[in-house]
């Protein structure tokens, strides 16, 4: 899992080096024809890592239930994002990385998983599959980010 763990950390620290130099008006603007923006995508990174490895394996989410539910698959941005809130997402996306690689460590993490089956199809059944399947998903946020950035440039 120490790759796995590499690759998780790297798309943190990489978007979180991209997302440094925006401003927070520009991490809030949501582009024309689109439906969410930057920090809509950092707040639902923080939500489904530890949805798809955490609580399908049995553990709490961790987060206040309104947090969650501005970032879930289907929310979009209703409001502007508060300055505060924006350094917390930013704060948890390298937060998260640590916990990661030490509950990894801690075998933290059963071998069987709740069945999940994806957005994309794919069924998380295992400890593998929700960490392999949560660096995809990241990946695949991170390539809206990249878009979003451009636009708000």
């Amino acid at each position: 899992m120490k790759t796995e763990l590499e690759i998780f950390r790297n798309g943190r620290e990489f978007i979180l080096e991209i997302v440094n130099k925006l401003s927070n008006d520009q991490l809030n603007e949501v582009p024309e024809g689109f439906t969410g923006n930057i920090i809509w995508h950092l707040g639902h990174m923080v939500v489904t890592h530890r949805g798809l490895v955490y609580q399908l394996g049995g553990h709490r989410s961790g987060m206040e239930k309104e947090f969650l539910l501005k970032y879930v698959r289907g929310a979009k941005p209703e409001e502007k994002t508060s300055d505060e809130e924006i350094e917390f997402i930013k704060r948890r996306l390298i937060e998260q990385a640590d916990e990661f690689e030490t509950d990894l460590e801690a075998a933290a993490f059963p071998d069987e998983y709740r069945e999940f089956k994806t957005m994309t199809g794919y069924t998380i059944k295992d400890k593998a599959g929700a960490i392999a399947f949560s660096n995809f998903h990241q990946a695949t946020h991170v390539g809206y980010i990249l878009c979003l950035r451009r636009l708000v440039e």
